[in-house]
């Protein structure tokens, strides 16, 4: 793969008869539209975090090639430079740009170009087996417009029609820059919880749950010492400590009916709402996106009627996650067997 892509640079331009430098019209033209070299540099990106101006510079990618292993900006929203420099490249004096280091050997080695885009989950989930192009350049090229997921953990598709984002916006990056501020990044992962119960500072929660490993859950309604325990009756083997456990849930949710939390029971989830077989979703999901806005019941042991009754006014919220969040059930937690109600960070 090539810094500079003349059939993509190609693209751009919009007329497919011209015949040109491409090169030159870059440097001449190109530059000043925001046109990108290739899917890897965004020039506009490029230029803002290095604070260069176009009009002092003949071309912006030479300028990333010559300086960019020393400055550490950006060449393209998703590729994280500092944090891959330290993860892949041991933090290493070095003038050579982590992104040329990353197209020379990182992806072919299962590098990833931040920490949300998965690259082998990625190329497993969704490309031929004997595909040799790289996870990240498919998904910012066609994977994200097709509604394709960087991580188990961040859903393209519902975050996009839950916020409305446009189909011509990568919906990580949105999420990535200022989106996980007031935003979810899946169904199933409550941001406003997991902010609740643990500093991310600037950083994102899901960035944060998937390197930090607190240990924290991220979802009053997935408890991961249940799910672990559950996960070892299932499958004979302990959950893994290489990958966090709410990735191993939605990961194994798939193919083994394991609760995420002792009040969400999947057999009776199923077993009363004979609809959501035929939906596609795992139970668990089917209640976080649709059930509770139906009044569906997660478990024998919970009534969202009862509750609805006693608090007229909470009507739009989910009344399991606010009978967690306010207490109310804590005696049916003590009745679950193998649950340990886990208190808030630094409450007593």
């Amino acid at each position: 793969m090539e810094l500079f892509d003349s059939r993509w640079y190609a693209s751009q331009i919009g007329d497919s008869t011209i015949s040109t430098d491409m090169l030159d019209h870059y440097r001449k033209s190109g530059k000043f539209r925001g046109f990108s070299p290739s899917p890897y540099f965004d020039t506009s990106w490029y230029v803002a975090g290095a604070g260069i101006t176009l009009d002092k510079i003949e071309n912006p990618l030479a300028h990333f090639i010559e300086f960019g292993g020393a400055s550490l900006c950006d060449p393209h929203p998703l590729f994280n430079t500092k944090w891959y420099k330290w993860t892949y490249m041991g933090g290493e004096e070095s003038n050579l740009p982590p992104l040329i280091h990353y197209l020379s050997i990182g992806w072919r080695n299962g590098a990833k170009p931040h920490p949300l885009f998965w690259a082998d989950w990625y190329r497993w989930r969704y490309m031929p087996k004997n595909s040799d192009m790289d996870p990240f350049y498919h998904f910012i090229t066609k994977g994200d417009r097709s509604d394709f997921n960087p991580n188990p953990l961040f859903d393209t598709k519902w975050y996009r029609d839950r916020y409305g984002i446009p189909s011509n916006e990568n919906a990580l990056k949105n999420y990535v820059y200022g989106g996980h501020e007031m935003r979810d990044p899946h169904v199933m992962f409550n941001s406003a919880y997991y902010r609740s119960v643990v500093s991310c500072d600037a950083v994102s929660p899901l960035e944060h749950y998937l390197t930090e490993r607190t240990g924290f859950d991220p979802c009053i309604l997935f408890d991961a010492d249940y799910f672990a325990s559950q996960y070892e009756r299932a499958f004979s083997e302990k959950v893994s400590d290489k990958v966090p456990n709410f990735v191993q849930y939605v990961e194994s949710s798939k193919i083994c009916d394991i609760d995420p939390h002792p009040l969400f029971s999947k057999k009776y989830y199923y077993d009363r709402y004979k609809d959501v077989g035929s939906s596609g979703l795992d139970p668990f999901e089917h209640y976080m996106r649709i059930g509770y806005r139906e009044k569906r019941q997660p478990h024998a042991f919970f009534e969202p009627d009862h509750y609805l009754d006693l608090r007229p006014g909470a009507g739009g919220s989910n009344p399991l996650v606010r009978s967690l969040t306010m207490g109310i059930v804590r005696m049916l937690l003590r009745a679950a067997p193998g649950h340990r109600i886990r208190r808030k960070k630094g409450s007593s």
